[in-house]
C-alpha cells in the first residue's frame, strides 16, 4: 500500500479546465484529509487482471476480508493528484500506465467504486447512487473519455450495478470515520447584476496577470453608454436584456463568471474572469479592440443560459460577437 500523509487537498479542478463539469466538481476548495493508506494496484493486485463486474457491496466485503475498506472519493482524488494537485495521475496530461506521484497505479484507467454517496445530483432520478471514479478502458473516443480520467472527474451509479468497466481498490486509516465529505457549493442565479465600483474592477484586472496592463486606465462601461451601443430602439434587442453593472453569469450550476467591459486608454476591453473560493480571480477569456475606445453592450436572455451577445453597434455593421460557455471553457467569438 502507498501511505499518504495528512494533507490539504484542493478538491476539484480550476475553472476553465477543458472537460470540467462545474455542476459536479468543486473549484479547488481546500479540504483537510487525515493520513491514510491506499492499494497501489487495483484489486486483487499487481500482475493480475482487475476484478470487475462486482457490485459495491461485494467490493466492500472483499476489502473487509483483507482488514481494509473501500476508499472515499476524496482519498482516491488525493492519491491520484498527489501533493502537486496534478490534473491526471502523475501529470497534467493523460499517459496510460503512468503512476501517480505517490506510486499508485492504474488511476483513471478504469472505473473504481468508492465509499462515498452521490452529491450534487450526479445521477438524476437514481436513488441511493454512489460515486465512482475513472473511465472505461476500451472506449475508442479518447477526446471524450480523457476528461473522465482526470483525478477530479466524478460520476455516480446505483450500488447494485455490475459493470466490466468498474473495479475497486482498498484503503486503510487509523480511524474509519468517513466524515470528510465532498464540499458543497451554492447554486447561483443564471444572471445577476453587481454594482462594482471602478476601483474594485481595476483591482480585479490587476489580480489577473494577463489583464493587469489594462487596470490603471480602465473605465467600466456604464449603463448609459451601453444603451448608446444599442441605439434608440430597444426592440432591436429582440428579448435580450442589458445588465446595469458587472454581469455575474452562471452558464451551468455552480459555475460563476464575471463579465467586465470598458475602455483602457485607446482600447476597449471585454473580459471574463472566474471568482475563486479564496477571493482571487482566474482569467477565463478576453478580447481587445485596439485603438477603439467605444462602449460595448453585453446582453443576455434567460432561456439561453450558455451564451451572451456583445456589440459596439447593435444591429449595425461593427464589432460584435458572442461569449459562449463550452466544455468547461469560455470563448469570446467575433461575428
Amino acid at each position: 500500500m502507498a501511505h499518504i500523509a495528512a494533507s490539504t487537498l484542493l478538491v476539484g479542478t480550476p475553472p476553465g479546465t477543458f472537460g470540467r463539469v462545474a455542476s459536479a466538481e468543486a473549484d479547488q476548495v481546500p479540504i483537510a484529509l487525515p493520513a491514510f493508506a491506499i492499494d497501489r494496484w487495483l484489486y486483487p493486485g499487481e500482475g493480475q487482471p482487475p476484478r470487475t463486474n462486482v457490485d459495491r457491496a461485494t467490493a466492500e466485503r472483499l476489502c473487509d476480508e483483507e482488514g481494509k475498506r473501500l476508499c472515499t472519493e476524496l482519498e482516491w482524488e488525493r492519491a491520484c493528484s498527489g501533493s502537486e494537485d496534478a490534473l491526471f495521475a502523475g501529470g497534467d496530461d493523460y499517459v496510460p500506465g503512468r503512476a501517480s506521484s505517490d506510486s499508485v497505479h492504474q488511476m483513471g484507467e478504469i472505473g473504481e467504486w468508492t465509499a462515498s454517496p452521490s452529491t450534487r445530483d450526479l445521477a438524476p432520478g437514481t436513488t441511493n447512487a454512489v460515486v465512482f471514479r475513472g473511465a472505461a478502458p476500451d472506449v475508442d473516443t479518447p477526446e471524450e473519455t480523457e476528461p473522465l480520467r482526470r483525478c477530479a472527474s466524478r460520476r455516480a451509479t446505483r450500488p447494485e450495478t455490475h459493470s466490466r468497466h468498474i473495479g475497486f481498490r482498498c484503503c486503510q486509516s487509523e480511524t474509519n470515520d468517513l466524515d470528510v465529505t465532498y464540499p458543497e457549493e451554492r447554486v447561483s442565479s443564471r444572471f445577476r447584476d453587481a454594482a462594482i465600483a471602478q476601483e474594485e474592477q481595476r483591482s480585479i484586472l490587476r489580480a489577473v496577470p494577463s489583464l493587469a496592463r489594462f487596470a490603471d486606465e480602465f473605465v467600466p462601461t456604464s449603463a448609459d453608454s451601453a444603451l448608446r451601443a444599442v441605439g434608440d430602439d430597444l426592440a432591436i434587442l429582440r428579448g435580450w436584456e442589458l445588465p446595469t453593472g458587472v454581469l455575474r453569469w452562471s452558464p451551468t450550476d455552480r459555475e460563476e463568471i464575471w463579465i467586465l467591459s470598458g475602455r483602457s486608454g485607446d482600447d476597449t476591453l471585454l473580459a471574463a474572469v472566474f471568482p475563486m473560493p479564496d477571493g482571487s480571480y482566474r482569467h477565463a477569456a478576453s478580447a481587445v479592440l485596439q485603438g477603439e475606445s467605444q462602449p460595448l453592450a453585453i446582453a443576455f436572455t434567460p432561456p439561453e443560459r450558455t451564451q451572451l451577445q456583445w456589440s459596439a453597434a447593435w444591429g449595425e455593421t461593427g464589432e460584435s460577437g458572442v461569449i459562449v460557455y463550452r466544455n468547461g471553457q469560455v470563448l469570446i467569438e467575433l461575428r
